[in-house]
């Protein structure tokens, strides 16, 4: 398969673009490719020049097809990371499993765990917690090792999670004397956990639904439950009130244009629930306190990578169009007495994003040229590709087509 995966790189157009990875002759532009054959050459790439590959793509919908094209040709997992709402008002229960999936996907990133990784352009300009912070946070439990039970629900409790009757999603856990069920935010069933005093003398995973186990675990690693979480700021939560407290008087001096009486009360119960050791679901109205650096998903990028941009202008204008309506979002909650101002920054700029890109060698792939890209190409190259339709079964229909492309000199290589 990996020969196939580099038969793409025989085209003479793009013959010399490893070299060009190598040399840094990039940016490069590839013209006159379908997706799948973006997907091709990205795969190819990664493989030949032994790089981590990351992939940025305007929308979900086109990460998922790529990251699926991508683990076809790399024989390997890939993981995506796509943006996500951040949760500004109240509610009783919030829904973290996006928040969960880029977790994992950030933690595998930091460890190396994927060849692949698909981005998208949205994903690209949302803050997030900081590589160092997770690093911290993120744990792995062994069979065999010691920890305490207890400690190890205290650690537990700082990562997010929550103690259940029954573990029913990631982010919870529950224990029973000597048995601890436990469901990573990073793993895709749950575990039970059975101490001998304070050593995890088994491990399994277990269907949550029937309570039985499934197979034995020699490890389980063990994200925090959500992306910003006031226990992992400096001082913890205590600290976080305090300064919602330090806040508010200050908004009794401030000339302001928003609803200041709304905002007071807001800062004011945020304060009191963080005192009271009471879970605050739109924790996000305060990722800047709670992580005073800002970072992205580039942050998680290794060094070492190769960035293909798929479709840049499309990725520069989803990226614009998104900026524009979180922009306009994010002044109506100020606004409205929702945000503080000061602690409202949510997003990268697309312009200073592109930029950072150019860190990395970076090829962008795309069916045809336009006028302008996110990055100057240093040498441009166009293929002349094809992507064909669909047979629907019609094992009588693609042999024509093969007989016909063999008839025009063309090497054929059918999967199914």
């Amino acid at each position: 398969m990996r020969a196939l995966t580099l038969s793409i790189l025989e085209n003479k157009p793009i013959t010399p673009l490893p070299d060009s990875v190598e040399g840094g002759a990039l940016p490069a532009l590839v013209s006159g490719l379908g997706p799948i054959h973006r997907a091709h050459l990205a795969a190819a790439l990664g493989s030949k020049c032994g790089r981590p590959l990351v992939v940025v793509t305007p929308d979900d919908a086109s990460a998922e097809t790529m990251a699926a094209d991508l683990r076809s040709f790399l024989e390997q997992d890939v993981i995506t990371v796509p943006g996500r709402d951040f949760t500004f008002y109240d509610a009783e229960s919030v829904s973290r499993q996006t928040e969960q999936r880029r977790l994992r996907a950030f933690d595998g990133l930091l460890r190396g765990a994927f060849p692949a990784a698909v981005i998208t352009a949205a994903a690209l300009l949302q803050r997030t917690i900081p590589p160092e912070t997770l690093e911290r946070a993120a744990f792995s439990l062994k069979r065999g090792e010691t920890i305490a039970p207890e400690d190890l629900i205290d650690r537990l409790i700082r990562s997010g999670y929550r103690s259940a009757e029954e573990v029913e999603g990631p982010g919870q856990f529950a224990r029973r004397g000597g048995i601890m069920d436990l469901w990573s935010a990073g793993e895709d069933a749950p575990v039970r956990l059975e101490f001998w005093g304070d050593e995890i003398d088994g491990m399994h995973a277990f269907d949550p639904s029937s309570q039985r186990r499934t197979e034995k675990r020699s490890s389980v690693r063990v994200l925090p439950a959500a992306e910003t979480l006031l226990t992992l700021a400096e001082g913890g939560a205590a600290a976080v009130a305090k300064q919602l407290g330090q806040l508010r008087e200050r908004l009794n001096r401030a000339a302001v244009k928003f609803d200041v009486e709304k905002l007071r009360k807001t800062l004011a119960a945020d304060r009191e629930a963080l005192e009271n050791q009471v879970e605050l679901p739109a924790a996000d109205r305060y990722m800047g306190l709670v992580y005073p650096r800002f970072a992205t998903a580039l942050d998680y990028v290794s060094p070492e990578a190769l960035v293909v941009l798929d479709q840049p202008g499309k990725c520069a204008q989803r990226a614009r169009d998104f900026l524009k309506q979180a922009a306009e979002d994010v002044r109506l909650l100020i606004e409205g007495g929702t945000l503080l101002g000061r602690t409202a920054q949510f997003y990268m700029n697309w312009e200073p994003a592109a930029e950072r890109l150019a860190d990395w060698p970076v090829v962008m792939a795309d069916a045809f040229t336009v006028g302008r890209y996110p990055l100057a190409p240093r040498s441009t190259m166009s293929v002349s590709a094809k992507q064909l339709p669909s047979y629907a079964g019609s094992g009588q229909q693609a042999a024509e087509d093969v007989r016909h492309w063999q008839g025009e000199d063309y090497r054929c290589v059918v999967l199914a």
